[in-house]
């Protein structure tokens, strides 16, 4: 187990990279989604197709905690780099 542990970590940054930016588009169709289903203009235009958005919305919402537990195999080794940095650490404790 640690070796599996041990080669998922290696080379993280990069993997920390693109973990953000994984994050940073489902953020995006997260928003435009909700909008989209929170705007009452929108209703009337996409009728039935505000289903579809509702369900896509649902399942992006779910697929979003994939990132956040990749991270958190992730976390061990960051944090360790953030050693000294305490508004860096502070900020991965609010996020």
């Amino acid at each position: 187990m640690s070796n599996w542990l041990a080669s998922l970590r290696k080379g993280y940054g990069k993997k920390l990279h693109a973990l953000h930016a994984w994050n940073g588009w489902i953020v995006v169709i997260l928003t435009i989604s909700g909008l989209l289903l929170f705007g009452g203009f929108w209703r009337g235009i996409l009728g039935e197709g505000r289903v579809w958005i509702r369900w896509i919305h649902i399942v992006v919402g779910i697929a979003s905690l994939l990132p956040v537990v990749y991270y958190l195999l992730l976390a061990g080794k960051h944090w360790k780099q953030l050693r000294g940095k305490s508004s860096q650490r502070a900020n991965v404790i609010v996020v």
